[in-house]
């Protein structure tokens, strides 16, 4: 009688007990805080099935690349950035040459990223190819290389900042730099004065038949700017000499990361199959994993991301 009159009261503590053991367990939220110029907040939802399988968040911050160069600089060890996802490989290497990242050992490199595609200090990684490319209008003669730029009426572009032209110049002072010294420098003239029009957001009238951009500028804005253009033919250059020239999205961990281990846990899933495919896409960009035979990029045995000792002739060429 007297155990059946304790038994609730019994219960009552063993249920309060069991309480207390799992609300004391503890939960670690793992993340990762990505800065990128060419990701929003919103693309969070890229990252869903790295999530599911890794448990790491990723949270974006949208800054400019000089935004974010800035506030590296400033906030140095306190800073809350991982890593940064960057549009431009020339903003990249510009970052990489002040120590803004770590080094990344070899062996922790994903096994998927070719050599090419790592900066010669191992700071780096491209992840994608943004191929420079030529919308010829119907009304222009045909065009198979960039140097139809050159013997053409002119064309028009949207390239106007150095980060957008600087890996073109690069591959040109690389192609060069056996031969005369200043045949990069004259290209570039030449190149220069064949534009007929800096186009800006609001440009939408046909100022040249041809127009000279990156691939994923013109699918971003043939609705809008580029929309005298949407119905051109939309060419890759230099097919048959090599392959075309092009810029690379780019990724490093922040020399301060304070989740290291789960920025580098993102890059292995950016150069994976999935996470490359769907990156690339978001950006307009074209994947390690696309069909290659469609497509021949430039190679040089190399890519944007080790040529950076031709840096100091490009900003001569542009001077």
């Amino acid at each position: 009688m007297k155990v059946c009159r304790f038994l609730p009261i019994l219960l009552v503590v063993i249920l309060l007990q069991s309480c207390g053991l799992e609300t004391a367990k503890p939960f670690n939220k793992q993340f990762v805080i990505l800065a990128s110029d060419c990701l929003l907040p919103k693309d969070s939802a890229l990252f869903s099935g790295f999530y599911h399988s890794s448990g790491i968040k990723v949270r974006i911050l949208h800054l400019t690349s000089e935004q974010i160069r800035s506030r590296l600089n400033k906030e140095g060890i306190e800073t809350e950035i991982d890593a940064l996802l960057l549009s431009s490989s020339y903003d990249a290497i510009q970052m990489e040459s002040t120590n803004l990242f770590q080094k990344i050992p070899l062996d922790s490199f994903p096994t998927d990223l070719n050599t090419k595609y790592r900066s010669h200090r191992q700071m780096l990684a491209g992840l994608g190819y943004d191929p420079y490319v030529i919308i010829r209008r119907k009304e222009a003669p045909t065009v198979k290389n960039y140097a139809s730029l050159l013997n053409s009426d002119g064309y028009c572009t949207d390239l106007s900042e150095l980060s957008d032209m600087a890996p073109f110049y690069l591959f040109l002072h690389h192609k060069h730099s056996g031969n005369d010294a200043n045949s990069a420098d004259a290209w570039i003239e030449d190149l220069s004065s064949k534009c007929v029009k800096k186009l800006s957001e609001k440009d939408t009238l046909i100022y040249a038949q041809l127009l000279f951009t990156k691939r994923s500028h013109f699918l971003k804005k043939k609705k809008n700017t580029f929309i005298s253009y949407r119905d051109g033919e939309l060419i890759f250059p230099n097919q048959r000499i090599g392959g075309s020239y092009y810029n690379m999205p780019s990724m490093g961990i922040v020399k301060q990361a304070r989740n290291y281990t789960n920025a580098l846990e993102l890059l292995r899933f950016l150069t994976s199959k999935q996470g490359n495919r769907g990156l690339n896409k978001r950006l307009q960009t074209i994947s390690f994993f696309a069909d290659s035979r469609r497509i021949r990029f430039k190679r040089f045995h190399t890519s944007p991301l080790r040529m950076e000792k031709f840096i100091p002739n490009v900003l001569q060429s542009m001077d």
